[in-house]
């Protein structure tokens, strides 16, 4: 795996600054998450819209509530918010999942 060849977990892509958690978070995949959680990707890191990971897994329009309970129990800040002012509650409100 890149992980173990020192790959840099917390690498952004350059169109939106989206790490590997983020893109994982969105699509659903809790098995990646949990790995990339347990190899040090930054759980509250930011692109370039100030979205977290965990508003990344709120977002999307897949059921994701095992990917979001497992950020929230790795320590997920809920209070973080987007340069619009959108944090994960009303993010999930508007979503309709609160």
């Amino acid at each position: 795996m890149l992980i173990n060849a020192g790959a840099n977990i917390n690498s952004e892509e350059a169109s939106e600054g989206k790490t590997a958690l983020m893109m994982a978070c969105e699509k659903g995949y809790l098995e990646l998450v949990s790995t990339l959680l347990e190899h040090g990707a930054l759980i509250d890191h930011k692109d370039q819209r100030k979205k977290t990971p965990l508003m990344y897994a709120i977002g999307t329009k897949a059921e994701n509530k095992d990917v979001v309970k497992t950020l929230l129990e790795s320590g997920a800040d809920v209070n973080e918010h987007t340069l619009t002012g959108m944090t994960p509650l009303l993010l999930a409100t508007k979503k309709g999942h609160a």
